[in-house]
């Protein structure tokens, strides 16, 4: 398909998910592509649990989809259909108006269940305040990983380069722990995450401060923010999207978190304004609808010309 075929698809399959949603069924790609990888881990973790078992899982998966891949691009429903199954911009949207409504009606039991779903990070503790951060942190990285990063990468390169990232990124968030059993062998997928999220991140930055000027937010923070603080980030690009979010609505992300029972510091970033607003979370998703119109946007504008 040309570019412009693909910025069309990329379009359609952004508001068909927008309707849709992410149903949940057995056969939906994402699961289907981390049974792959459970299928190589499997006998590939016995003979080696280091760094060449998870070179030669990630290899072996990412070899599997790019042959489905050459096999199911230019045909138009099918790349309707992936596009639109590894985009989930509406189902973010969807859990984060979620916790939101849950937090206004004072329900913080069911909005702890919710974010849980999001996160990875223990959340039995956190207040009112902590929940509505934390679901905004996890807008903030997930507009990047979810909706930048898939239709960037198809965009560019059709489903060949949307397989590579979706397989990248599921598999990162498989066995990209830094624990005990994936610290080694998961080290090439976190490291290959890294790398194919390494523009997408960027991108999600520029627009989110686009939708920051547009909606009259704080754009000299979240600038500011951006430039001093995202490189001080533990990950190499989730900096850049919070840190752009962050600064827009005067929060900031950071701090000690406790993940698996375990204190983690990280290094705050954004603006510490004390008291955080109370429609942090319905600025927030208006604020990632909005840059990723303008993206789409972006896109149609290119196609054209």
């Amino acid at each position: 398909m040309s570019f412009e075929d693909r910025a069309l698809v990329a379009v359609l399959a952004f508001f068909l998910d927008l309707i849709l949603k992410d149903p949940n069924y057995s056969l939906h790609p994402v699961r289907l592509i981390g049974k792959t990888l459970t299928f190589f881990e499997s006998f590939l973790y016995r003979v080696n649990d280091g760094y060449l078992g998870g070179f030669l899982c990630y290899i072996f998966t990412v070899a599997f989809w790019l042959v489905l891949s050459f096999v199911f691009r230019n045909f138009f429903p099918l790349e309707l259909f992936f596009v639109y199954s590894f985009v989930a911009a509406g189902q973010l949207w969807k859990e984060v108006e979620k916790i939101e409504r849950l937090l206004k009606v004072g329900r913080m039991d069911d909005a702890k269940r919710r974010l849980s779903f999001l996160v990875t990070r223990d959340v039995e503790h956190l207040p009112k305040e902590g929940v509505a951060l934390t679901a905004f942190e996890s807008l903030a990285e997930n507009t990047s990983d979810g909706v930048f990063g898939p239709l960037f990468w198809y965009v560019v390169g059709g489903l060949p380069l949307l397989f590579l990232y979706k397989v990248t990124e599921t598999g990162d968030s498989m066995v990209g722990y830094k624990n005990e059993r994936y610290r080694r062998f998961g080290f090439f997928f976190a490291k290959m995450d890294d790398l194919l999220n390494l523009v997408p991140a960027r991108l999600t930055a520029i627009f989110v401060t686009l939708g920051c000027y547009l909606l009259g937010g704080r754009v000299k923070d979240a600038l500011r923010c951006c430039f001093k603080g995202a490189s001080l980030h533990e990950s190499p690009n989730a900096g850049y999207p919070e840190a752009a979010f962050a600064g827009c609505l005067g929060v900031f992300f950071g701090g000690w978190h406790r993940y698996f029972g375990r204190w983690v510091f990280k290094v705050p970033v954004g603006v510490d304004f004390g008291k955080v607003p109370e429609d942090v979370l319905e600025r927030g998703i208006l604020l990632s609808k909005l840059s990723t119109l303008l993206f789409l946007i972006t896109i149609l504008c290119l196609a054209y010309l």
